[in-house]
C-alpha cells in the first residue's frame, strides 16, 4: 500500500492530509490529518518565513500523530494572486529517419512551449497540452504514431511568482519535509469535483477561501484558464466587524453561525444575540442587517469572478456550469446569488 501526503497552506488554515492509495481500485483512503490556524501566510503567500514554517510543522506533527506515519515528503498545494495562465505554442521537427511522431518528439514540443511562456521572475507549475497539429492537420490530444515533418502543440502554461513559490517550498522544507511536487489548488479541486461530462462540456471551478478566490476554467477536456483574486471570506468578515462594531473574531463567529448572502431571504423579525468578549451577549441584531453586509461583499466577489471568466474568452458554451467550493462557499444564500 502506497502512502501519499498533501499539504495545503492557506490564508486561514494549514492542512496536512495522509492517505493510503489502493492502486487497483484507484481509491484514496484518508488515514490521518492535521489542521491548524495559519500564521505567516497572507492571501496564499508566505509573508513571515519563521511563522509559516512553524505552522506547517505543527500541521505535519498532528498528521503524523493521527496517521501513525512519519512524513518525509509531500505534494503541496499552491494558490495566490501571483498564479496565472498563458497560452503558448511549441513547434519541433519530427525525426527525418522515421517521419513518425514519437513520445520524445511530443515532449520536446511541450518543452519548447514551456520555455516560450516563462518570463523572468516566473516559474512554470503546469504545462497542459490541449491540441497537437502535424503538418497543419489537427491530430487531437495524442500525436504519437502520426506521420509528418513538423509537430505543433498548443498548450496552457500555468506559472507563478518564483519568489512566492520559493517561500512556500522553504516553509515546507524547514519542517523537514521534501516537496514531491507543487499543485495549483484550483486545478486539484477541478480534478476532484468535476464529473467526466462536466470536464468535457466545460465548467468553472470557483474556490472561495479566506484570503483568495481561485478560478479554474475547464473546457474540451483541458484547462483553459487559471486565476486567483486577492479577495475572500476574510474580507466579508472584516466588513461584518466594521458594520456591527465588533472584533474580527466575533465577526467570524457571527458570519458562520448566522450569516446569509441574500438579505431578501431572511425573515424581517429574525434576530440573534451578539457575543461579547466575556462570553455573554452584547445585545441583539437583526439577521437581515448582517445579511445586507455580507451580500454587498459577496456580490462584489462574484462580480469579479464573472469579469475574470469574461476576460478568459471562454464565457460561452460552458455547459457544465459553475462549481463552488472552499469554506466561504458554505455561506447560506451564496448559490442563490
Amino acid at each position: 500500500m502506497r502512502i501519499v501526503v498533501g499539504i495545503d497552506a492557506g490564508s486561514s488554515k494549514t492542512r496536512t492530509l495522509v492517505a493510503e492509495v489502493e492502486e487497483r481500485a484507484e481509491v484514496l483512503r484518508v488515514i490521518g490529518a492535521g489542521v491548524v490556524r495559519s500564521r505567516g501566510i497572507r492571501r496564499g503567500v508566505v509573508v513571515d518565513a519563521s511563522e509559516a514554517a512553524a505552522t506547517v510543522a505543527e500541521s505535519i506533527r498532528l498528521a503524523e500523530e493521527s496517521s501513525g506515519c512519519a512524513i518525509e515528503r509531500a505534494y503541496v498545494g499552491l494558490s495566490g494572486a501571483h498564479v496565472a495562465t498563458v497560452g503558448s505554442r511549441g513547434v519541433v521537427g519530427i525525426s527525418a529517419r522515421t517521419d513518425t511522431v514519437s513520445l520524445p518528439d511530443a515532449e520536446r514540443a511541450v518543452e519548447v512551449a514551456q520555455v516560450a511562456a516563462t518570463s523572468q521572475g516566473r516559474s512554470p507549475l503546469h504545462v497542459i497540452p490541449h491540441r497537437y497539429v502535424v503538418d497543419g492537420h489537427d491530430v487531437g490530444f495524442d500525436p504519437v504514431g502520426e506521420q509528418g515533418a513538423v509537430l505543433d502543440v498548443e498548450t496552457h502554461v500555468v506559472t507563478g511568482s518564483t519568489e512566492a513559490i520559493g517561500g512556500l517550498v522553504a516553509a515546507v522544507e524547514a519542517a523537514g519535509v521534501e516537496v514531491d511536487d507543487l499543485v495549483v489548488s484550483s486545478l486539484a479541486a477541478g480534478g476532484l469535483l468535476l464529473t467526466a461530462a462536466e470536464y468535457e462540456a466545460g465548467a468553472v471551478v470557483v474556490d472561495i477561501g479566506a484570503g483568495t478566490t481561485d478560478i479554474a476554467i475547464f473546457d474540451d477536456r483541458s484547462i483553459w484558464h487559471v486565476a486567483s483574486l486577492g479577495v475572500g471570506g476574510e474580507h466579508i468578515t472584516a466588513d461584518v466587524a466594521a458594520g456591527l462594531g465588533v472584533e474580527v473574531d466575533v465577526a467570524e463567529q457571527v458570519k458562520i453561525r448566522h450569516g446569509h448572502a441574500r438579505a431578501g431571504l431572511v425573515a424581517p423579525r429574525e434576530r440573534f444575540d451578539l457575543p461579547s468578549s466575556n462570553g455573554g451577549a452584547a445585545g441583539t441584531v437583526h439577521r437581515w442587517k448582517l445579511a445586507e453586509i455580507i451580500e454587498r461583499r459577496a456580490r462584489a466577489i462574484l462580480s469579479m469572478v464573472g469579469e475574470e471568466i469574461e476576460r478568459s474568452g471562454r464565457s460561452r458554451g460552458l455547459a457544465g456550469g459553475v462549481v463552488l467550493c472552499g469554506g466561504t462557499a458554505l455561506l447560506s444564500g451564496l448559490v442563490d446569488l
